[in-house]
């Protein structure tokens, strides 16, 4: 007895006008949409390193909790200090990203929000790994020696 696809199931593949694909360019068909096309070939062509989020020493923390303590202190007497903050950015979902450096005006600091304004930029206070506070020798603070 004959099934109902038994002699298609027997023909051969048909022949295509064109040369098959390797199997490399057919799984580029089904990778992953870059929504960022190009952003990863920019990155390697400015040399720029991507990094894991640092983990701040003891030390570090305690001369971190300074500046936010001193930062808070100069909010009370409505003064807005410029400083240097160094900030991890993470720029992939695997957590990798880059250190970024700046300095401007310490216009906003939330401690219960978690964040600070720095000029027009907002922090979360996790990524904040070092604030320096310019004019003030006593409130100086840096996370590195």
């Amino acid at each position: 007895m004959m099934w109902k696809y038994e002699d298609l199931f027997r023909k051969e593949r048909p022949q295509l006008g064109y040369p098959l694909m390797d199997r490399q360019q057919r799984a580029k068909q089904f990778m992953p949409f870059a929504a960022l096309k190009g952003y990863d070939q920019g990155i390697e062509e400015r040399g720029e390193v991507l990094c894991r989020r640092p983990d701040l020493s003891e030390e570090e923390r305690e001369q971190l909790d300074a500046a936010l303590s001193e930062l808070e202190r100069l909010r009370g007497r409505r003064v807005h200090p410029i400083v240097r903050i160094a900030y991890f950015e993470e720029v992939r979902e695997d957590g990798r990203g880059r250190i970024r450096e700046m300095r401007g005006t310490a216009a906003h600091l939330e401690l219960t929000g978690g964040r600070i304004q720095v000029d027009r930029l907002w922090i979360r206070m996790e990524d904040v790994l070092r604030i320096e506070i310019e004019g003030k020798e006593t409130a100086s603070v840096s996370g590195q020696a």
